[in-house]
């Protein structure tokens, strides 16, 4: 182990950590810099290269410095906005292997500042129950999100959702917007709100503190430093030491590492020590987890008709969960109706498609205990 290493133990307070991991206290941030490469190549550059730039027809204008773009015709915009949501649905092995050991941790309460689905993917395949949601500028906050909790987290990603195109920040009027949308505080659900508001840990694994916009950000949500006196842990890659000395000064992040793998090894090392890791779901112990990998490739018609069918057979033990898959399979057919005659947005039905996923894996999860 070098200095630097045993440096960066001694700044951290495990103890604290796994004392506000367990109570669900600690809101995990998860940022972009998970997905730079093991050579260094950061996400914003592998995008780039992805899509073409500088040759890229679609794209008149691209600011490296913000990850932005400038579009011509909206025509164009929407294209470029497929060509990034393939972009996010490819394999990143190098961010996977981060995210696995995270998702491994119970923290309640996970951020996202990236607007993939990559997270929701290592879930899925380890068989952990969850929620989602993400924001979505200027529009009105759900008045009946759940809490999250350690049994059921909530994985929220605060710039938008890769699959549905509008909440994406693609451009500066598209930032604009987002930042004014926020500033008025009204798209977020007051449950999320509250539980950032009474954390008494963050942990920020790969965010990009030197972009200008993230100051504003952290204020919004809370963070600024004259409600809180605790500490937070941030492990960032090449953050200046200036852009160091005003986080610790402004909202008490301290930056213990430049490895984001060693920071999340050693996280997890100390999470298993307490015995405090979530138990991977044996993918023998239940006939519903071949549903649930079904799911996250998102063949939710199959899913639907064959958990139906098994219920149907299980008698009085499932009648239950069959009443309430036949309801999912009505608002499921009823939706794509809609989408088919085109009386829905896109954002609409992304939403609700992701409200009837969210119930279909609780009503999975539950399947898993009572039959």
């Amino acid at each position: 182990m070098t200095e630097e290493q045993l440096l960066e133990r001694q700044l951290v307070d495990w103890d604290f950590v796994l004392d506000t991991i367990r109570d669900e206290r600690c809101v995990l941030f998860v940022g972009p810099e998970v997905f730079a490469t093991p050579e260094g190549v950061k996400l914003e550059e592998q995008l780039a290269r992805y899509l073409g730039v500088p040759d890229n027809p679609d794209i008149h204008k691209y600011y490296p410095d913000d990850a932005l773009f400038f579009f011509q015709s909206g025509a164009k915009k929407t294209r470029i906005s497929y060509s990034i949501k393939r972009f996010y649905h490819q394999q990143f092995p190098h961010a996977e292997t981060v995210l696995e050991k995270l998702a491994e941790i119970p923290f309640h309460f996970i951020i996202s500042l990236t607007p993939d689905q990559l997270l929701h993917a290592v879930f899925d395949k380890k068989n952990l129950k969850y929620k989602s949601d993400y924001y979505y500028k200027n529009q009105p906050a759900d008045p009946d999100a759940k809490i999250p909790s350690a049994s059921n987290p909530l994985i929220y990603n605060l710039l938008g959702n890769v699959d549905a195109q509008e909440s994406l920040i693609l451009t500066h009027d598209d930032l604009y917007d987002y930042l004014e949308s926020i500033f008025r505080g009204k798209s977020m659900p007051e449950a999320y709100k509250n539980h950032l508001r009474q954390a008494r840990n963050f942990i920020f694994i790969g965010l990009q503190f030197d972009k200008w916009y993230m100051q504003l950000l952290l204020r919004i949500l809370y963070l600024h430093n004259e409600k809180a006196e605790f500490m937070r842990y941030a492990a960032s890659e090449g953050i200046e030491d200036e852009v160091k000395t005003l986080c610790l000064d402004q909202f008490n992040i301290n930056f213990i590492s430049k490895d984001i793998p060693a920071f999340v090894d050693e996280l997890h090392r100390h999470c298993t020590e307490a015995g405090l890791l979530r138990a991977e779901n044996d993918p023998s112990a239940s006939p519903v987890n071949a549903w649930v990998a079904l799911l996250a490739k998102g063949k939710m018609d199959v899913v639907l008709d064959e958990f139906a069918a098994f219920l149907e057979k299980s008698g009085t033990a499932g009648q239950s969960l069959y009443n309430d898959v036949l309801n999912l399979m009505g608002r499921w057919s009823m939706l794509q109706q809609k989408i088919n005659r085109a009386t829905i947005g896109e954002q609409e039905a992304s939403i609700e498609t992701n409200k009837i996923r969210e119930s279909l894996l609780d009503l999975l999860n539950a399947a898993k205990t009572t039959l």
